[in-house]
């Protein structure tokens, strides 16, 4: 069979499959996402014993799963209030730093002396256990409406920081991996100091082109939209700008779902840009799922 005709079944059977899940966890009052994840592990326990994805499958599902995760953070930012996440950002801080210290903790603790690991590895599980998925968090949190109150917001807050801080700690674990291959000594001050500092102007030089995008661009961008009432042509350019910023986030390594909550940031000052979230609807059914699948 042909792989093109291979693909459709797949992506046919997926989507036809969530959605039937979707409907019928709604009815039972659970998270949809659970049938989602379950579809994930019955599929690749397919693919274990029968190969029922084909070669070039996994670059496709995984495409269409980086999609998902930029339109459905894309989505949260464009109906947050940024200056309610940014109220809370002190007390999330504090709260982000006790869950990276204690799960990074006690993640190198379980590889390095109840394993019995050697550091390296310790490390990179410790790094990889002080991110929260904050696409798991935002689904299951909106399904209960609960993201725009005051816990909601402060629990983006704490993922959002969890996942940058994991990203810079990964960005620094593999920028002194050739140093701490020799052993940990005064040489690894200097790589460090590099690191974190080539992150840290990265950060920067994003949040300013965003304060300047939300300044001077949205807003009559958006009047000019309006007024030659090209509305179908609106959400694609939104959504086009939102692709943009999250491609942009990734260049500068930072996961992609941070860029497509960043982009919803952007336009959520306009209270008229929030029509838009409407428009996601079919995009937001159609490639969400594919995420956690």
């Amino acid at each position: 069979m042909e792989t093109s005709a291979l693909h459709a079944l797949l992506i046919g059977s997926i989507l036809v499959l969530a959605i039937l899940s979707e409907a019928g966890l709604e009815r039972l009052g659970f998270p949809n996402l659970l049938g989602y994840l379950a579809l994930g592990v019955v599929l690749r326990e397919l693919d274990h014993f029968w190969n029922v994805v084909p070669a070039s499958g996994d670059h496709i599902l995984s495409f269409l799963s980086e999609f998902g995760i930029i339109v459905l953070l894309f989505r949260v930012g464009l109906e947050c209030k940024p200056s309610n996440l940014f109220s809370r950002l002190p007390g999330a801080t504090l709260i982000a730093a006790v869950n990276i210290v204690v799960s990074g903790g006690l993640g190198f603790v379980a590889a390095y002396d109840v394993i019995g690991l050697s550091l390296i590895p310790s490390l990179f599980i410790a790094v990889a256990l002080t991110t929260t998925s904050i696409g798991v968090s935002t689904r299951v949190w909106g399904r209960y409406r609960s993201l725009h109150c005051r816990d909601g917001e402060m629990m983006i807050d704490v993922a959002e920081i969890d996942d940058v801080a994991g990203v810079v700690l990964l960005a620094l674990l593999t920028a002194l991996l050739p140093y701490l291959q020799k052993g940990i000594g005064p040489e690894l001050v200097w790589p460090t100091l590099w690191t974190v500092g080539l992150v840290l102007l990265k950060m920067a030089g994003l949040l300013l082109v965003g304060l300047l995008f939300a300044q001077y661009v949205e807003r009559p961008m958006m009047r000019l939209l309006r007024a030659i009432q090209l509305r179908s042509s609106t959400m694609l350019i939104v959504l086009g700008i939102a692709l943009l910023v999250a491609g942009l986030t990734a260049m500068l390594g930072f996961p992609v779902a941070i860029g497509g909550f960043f982009a919803g940031l952007l336009f959520s000052r306009d209270k008229h840009s929030v029509v838009i979230g409407g428009s996601f609807d079919s995009l937001y059914h159609l490639f969400v799922p594919f995420f956690f699948v």
